[in-house]
């Protein structure tokens, strides 16, 4: 949890000391949080200050109760007496992050304390208002339906949070990231244009829910997918997100169903392939040699190939799907993240041919011409390094810049000649220590 130095000029709050902080409440608070990271005295002098205080200060809340150990695990009653501390100050946050597995808790089942309605109805009330709220995240364990057992879903759990925040009054909410959250036939949010919505349980397998998740927010501009189901319900149908430019997914077995029901008009940014490793609650690879491929493959004769700009890929495989890739003629950016072990193997003229040379892309073609003639920048990175000390992986990667530029050259004085039938192609090789650039003019 921390305080920043925004101001709140445009609404009415508590003008008061928080007198509800008081040394048990700050004695729950502070233990739960050094077992997540190291709290300081003088951190724990600085933000009982700004709380008992500095009652104008917008709020940043991180309650995290993923993957602890035995030994600090918070009882049930200590999460209670938090969240009824921290609701007190909902008309604050100005972004909020909730992580609940039930099993990090000591006495889930076991009623030691709990809220009586009064408790109940001023934790409710506290979050009609929420006027500088500018993001969620909200993820609960993959058991949700256990929660329901010690009516934790009415003083507890992130669905519930989730609820309460669906109803308060957030013109600045922007951001809503979910995970393990039902959030379909929900209240739609105008405003918010990023989301992230994924599952590590079934619940994504009913295209028809996902697509009604997606309903409550029409305004999305950049939208994440991720999860795996073991049922797939087909019977979605189509829709339109008008305002997508930015499409991130993890191939799945339902994903493929999904798209094919969306009509993404300004789409130019699509990323397939891993999340990134913050997303600690769904760690699980999807990113298949076949299913990369095959997700690919259907996406490229789909109405959104020929307007895309924007390409990442992340792949665990030893071969590039150049000729699938290809079909993007529109790229202007093209990012493929692989192991080391595989990228150092693109030493090889005939791994990069199909950028490097001029081919026969279809039987339609009468000679040969160039692929991804509207590209631009190569990014090229490294998940690793795998099997290299440091010293292979410089000398590595300075030979694999010294290849790239032989095979390129044919290409640059293509863009560089009179004609300019394509454009000058950039090419950056990332690895977690070193950057290589490779350029025409080198």
């Amino acid at each position: 949890m921390s305080s920043t130095s925004l101001m709140l000029t445009d609404c009415v709050v508590q003008q008061a000391p928080i007198h509800g902080l008081n040394t048990d409440v700050l004695l729950y608070i502070f233990t739960i949080c050094r077992d997540v990271e190291p709290v300081y005295i003088w951190n724990i002098s600085r933000v009982c200050n700004r709380w008992r205080t500095g009652t104008t200060r917008a709020l940043d809340v991180v309650i995290d109760m993923l993957n602890l150990s035995g030994q600090k695990r918070p009882y049930y009653r200590d999460i209670l007496d938090t969240l009824l501390a921290l609701g007190r100050q909902a008309h604050r946050w100005r972004s909020f992050i909730y992580l609940l597995d039930r099993w990090a808790l000591i006495g889930a089942y076991m009623a030691y304390r709990t809220w009586d309605e009064l408790e109940k109805s001023e934790f409710i009330a506290n979050f009609r208002s929420m006027p500088v709220l500018r993001s969620i995240r909200l993820v609960q364990d993959d058991t949700p339906v256990d929660l329901h057992r010690l009516d934790i879903t009415a003083t507890l759990s992130p669905q519930h949070i989730y609820s309460l925040i669906q109803h308060a009054a957030a013109p600045q909410l922007h951001s809503v990231s979910l995970c393990n959250i039902d959030a379909s036939g929900q209240v739609p949010l105008h405003k918010v244009d990023r989301l992230s919505y994924g599952t590590t349980v079934d619940l994504a397998g009913e295209i028809s829910s996902v697509q009604s998740v997606l309903r409550t927010y029409p305004a999305l501009r950049s939208l994440q997918l991720f999860g795996q189901s073991l049922v797939v319900d087909h019977d979605g149908s189509p829709f339109v997100l008008e305002a997508l430019e930015e499409l991130h997914v993890e191939e799945s077995n339902w994903t493929p169903h999904m798209l094919a029901a969306m009509d993404m008009p300004h789409l130019t940014k699509l990323t397939v392939g891993l999340r990134t490793l913050r997303h600690r609650e769904c760690q699980y690879y999807a990113g298949t040699c076949c299913r990369t491929r095959e997700f690919l493959d259907g996406f490229s004769i789909g109405p959104h190939a020929s307007q895309l700009k924007v390409l990442s890929l992340s792949l665990g495989i030893q071969h590039v799907p150049w000729f699938v890739i290809v079909c993007f003629n529109s790229l202007e950016t093209l990012r493929v993240t692989m192991p080391s072990e595989s990228i150092f193997k693109l030493k090889n003229p005939k791994s990069l041919r199909a950028v490097s040379r001029k081919a026969w892309w279809s039987s339609e073609d009468s000679e040969l011409t160039w692929g991804f003639s509207q590209l631009r920048t190569l990014v090229l990175e490294t998940i690793g390094p795998y099997g290299f000390d440091e010293t292979e992986s410089d000398t590595g990667m300075s030979q694999l810049g010294t290849a790239f530029r032989s095979q390129f050259q044919d290409r640059w004085a293509a863009a560089q000649g009179k004609e300019k039938i394509i454009t000058l192609l950039d090419i950056d090789i990332i690895c977690s220590d070193c950057k290589v650039e490779v350029r025409a003019n080198d």
